[in-house]
């Protein structure tokens, strides 16, 4: 009996998940698995670099406004915005170099751009640059009066 005793304390239990086979197939094969991984992981990635954010658009004639402070690039059809951009930057220049104690070692440029069905702007400050996608939104709505 106490033979029996020692062999019952001596045999875990048997764990419901089949961990043993899978250890033992990770140590016979880690050439085959950890290549396999690093292949998977930087394939995934270089699709990240691939995609296209904004075609070009070779039809748009560019042109720019030059002021004492910016340069603002636009192209046909923006002009009007263009126009509005430089006199508002000009004109809250002094405020906000003031505010920041900062003045810019070059002309900040601005490109205004209208190629896109939506509205948004970025500011990129390693660049200097300032877009703005400047989306026509004078357009009537659904159910406006």
């Amino acid at each position: 009996m106490n033979q029996n005793q020692n062999e019952k304390t001596l045999n875990p239990p048997q764990s419901p998940f089949i961990l043993y086979p899978l250890s033992i197939i990770l140590q016979k094969i880690p050439f085959i698995l950890y290549p396999l991984s690093f292949i998977l992981l930087m394939y995934s990635s270089t699709f990240a670099q691939l995609y296209v954010y904004e075609p070009n658009h070779p039809e748009l004639k560019w042109e720019s406004i030059e002021t004492e402070h910016f340069l603002v690039h636009y192209h046909q059809g923006t002009a009007r915005t263009a126009n509005v951009v430089a006199e508002i930057a000009e004109d809250i220049y002094p405020a906000i170099t003031g505010l920041y104690d900062y003045e810019p070692s070059s002309k900040v440029e601005f490109i205004i751009k209208d190629t896109q069905d939506y509205a948004n702007g970025a500011a990129y400050f390693f660049d200097n640059k300032i877009e703005i996608w400047a989306e026509n939104l004078d357009y009537v709505l659904r159910g406006t009066h």
